[in-house]
C-alpha cells in the first residue's frame, strides 16, 4: 500500500481555529475527510483575507487554482472539537507556491495536508506568474 507521509514545512505565518460541527461529522462518528478539505479551504480563504485579499478570485486581478492536494490524516476528530489550523508557505514557484496546513486538536496533530496553488488569469485562461505584490505579503 502507498502511503503519504506529510511533515508540517516551513515556518508559521498564520493560524486560526475552528469549532467541528455536527455537519462535519461522518457515519464513522468523525470528521469526514471531505470535511477536512473544506476546513483547510476554508483557512486558506481566512489567510488570505487576512494579508488583504476578500477572494481567490481577485488576487492581484488573478484567480487562484489547486493543482494538487495531499492529506495525512494522523487522528481522529469528533464533534466539538476545537481543531487549529496553522498555515506556511512552503515554497514559492514561477507560478504559484505550496501551502502546508497543520492540523490540531487538544495540542495534538490530526493531519498535515498541502496544497499547490497556481495564479490564473481567467479572462485568458493561462497560467500567471505570481504576482510581486502577493509575494510581498507572504
Amino acid at each position: 500500500m502507498h502511503k503519504i507521509k506529510l511533515k508540517f514545512e516551513g515556518e508559521v505565518m498564520f493560524s486560526t481555529t475552528m469549532t467541528v460541527r455536527v455537519s462535519d461529522i461522518n457515519y464513522g462518528g468523525h470528521v469526514g475527510n471531505d470535511r477536512f478539505v473544506s476546513i483547510i479551504h476554508e483557512a486558506r480563504v481566512r489567510w488570505l483575507n487576512s494579508i488583504g485579499y476578500k477572494s481567490e478570485l481577485d488576487i492581484d486581478g488573478l484567480g487562484l487554482i489547486q493543482k494538487d492536494l495531499a492529506v495525512d490524516y494522523k487522528k481522529e476528530v469528533k464533534y466539538g472539537q476545537d481543531l487549529t489550523i496553522n498555515l506556511s508557505v512552503a515554497q514559492t514557484y514561477r507560478y504559484g507556491f505550496t501551502l502546508f496546513y497543520r492540523l490540531s486538536a487538544e495540542d495534538e496533530e490530526v493531519a498535515v495536508a498541502f496544497t499547490n496553488l497556481l495564479f490564473y488569469d481567467y479572462s485568458s485562461l493561462k497560467l500567471s506568474h505570481i504576482p510581486d505584490d502577493f509575494l510581498s505579503n507572504i
